[in-house]
């Protein structure tokens, strides 16, 4: 997987030279990928989907390691044309035919991208925080143009295989997500020893990690998320922040203000917005949002978001074709009122307490 074309090559004869039955059949097609000028035009012609027949079956196993090693070498390769966009065509150009993997070989580059955080890959989301936060060393943390360099890898392969993989997979691939925002909020809780430019850095990178977790909420709207992954979502990304929600988010919407909207859309997350911190029962994401709707210098751009919000959790329900997804539970919850009425949405349940903001909002308006 070496980004050299020229190692690529030397590299890529010795291992013909061992003459594999499985792999001497497809010599010019692996020569063709490591070679920059026949590279694309084999992109076109060598098919690597199942049903393409283009590798035998019973030889994928020793041909495609290699096709995602000299890909994933050229996809990293730093080109002259990089700066023209000439990287980023080439990257959606590799990911695209490598959509043609099976959900195994999809694995297999997964671990080959993100080699650096493989020790998280085998243990827990609660852990894998939990590991990091404890062994954080501040003079020698993952730098965050590494982190940002991830993150953005991660989004795409979210992008191009999110689709062709199973939950299992899914649980899997997110834990690098969890491993990185577990790194950035080890700096940020040390944030009175840390550079503030450095800060700022890492703050940046929470926020476009906060608008990659919405993707990821908009794009599995059927993933069961776990309450561990809940809990290490919420103490990296959300109770930071929410407590300066009334006031950040007073210009214009937040990148948070934003995943609670993609939350709105869909009732299985509704539970979400009732989810408190363990150690501070008072720590919920509805109060300091309803202080946002109500504050005088809130825009009219945010005012109308929150609202928006507040009509699709009064109104949504759960489409019965959804019914047999199992429900989100969340790490620990506020206990919701009980109502009489069995027709009123969990959303409208959720919201009770928080009626007389409504109505003073909609009384400003009215005035």
């Amino acid at each position: 997987k070496n980004k050299n074309p020229g190692l690529q090559k030397y590299a890529l004869d010795c291992i013909l030279n061992y003459k594999n039955k499985s792999v001497t059949p497809y010599k010019t097609n692996l020569q063709n990928l490591v070679d920059e000028k026949k590279f694309k035009d084999e992109l076109t012609q060598f098919k690597i989907t199942e049903d393409s027949e283009a590798i035998q079956p019973d030889h994928r196993e020793h041909v495609m390691p290699l096709i995602l090693r000299i890909l994933y070498g050229k996809m990293t390769t730093k080109l002259a044309a990089d700066k023209k966009g000439g990287g980023q065509t080439r990257r959606s150009l590799i990911m695209r035919y490598l959509s043609g993997c099976n959900e195994n070989e999809l694995k297999m580059f997964i671990d080959m991208a993100f080699s650096y955080l493989k020790q998280y890959m085998t243990i827990e989301p609660k852990e894998i925080y939990a590991s990091i936060l404890n062994n954080t060393d501040l003079k020698s943390v993952t730098t965050p143009g590494k982190l940002h360099s991830m993150l953005n890898l991660f989004d795409v392969v979210r992008e191009y295989f999110g689709g062709y993989m199973k939950d299992q997979l899914l649980s899997e691939f997110f834990k690098i997500f969890y491993a990185i925002c577990s790194n950035f909020a080890s700096v940020l809780s040390n944030i009175d020893k840390v550079h503030v430019s450095y800060v700022k850095v890492m703050k940046n990178l929470r926020t476009l990690s906060i608008s990659i977790l919405g993707k990821l909420f908009d794009h599995f709207e059927k993933y069961v998320w776990s309450k561990d992954e809940l809990f290490v979502i919420f103490e990296t990304l959300i109770w930071p922040l929410i407590p300066r929600l009334h006031f950040e988010g007073v210009h214009n919407p937040t990148a948070l203000l934003k995943l609670f909207n993609i939350w709105c859309q869909n009732p299985r997350y509704y539970v979400l917005f009732v989810t408190c911190s363990e150690e501070d029962s008072s720590l919920s994401i509805l109060p300091p949002l309803f202080k946002l709707l109500t504050t005088l210098k809130t825009a009219p751009g945010v005012v109308n978001m929150i609202l928006d919000m507040i009509e699709k959790l009064l109104t949504l329900v759960e489409d019965e074709e959804d019914k047999d997804i199992p429900n989100i539970e969340s790490f620990c919850t506020l206990k919701v009122e009980t109502v009489d009425k069995s027709d009123i949405n969990f959303g409208s349940k959720i919201l009770i307490p928080h009626l007389p903001s409504i109505l003073e909002v909609m009384k400003r308006r009215i005035a």
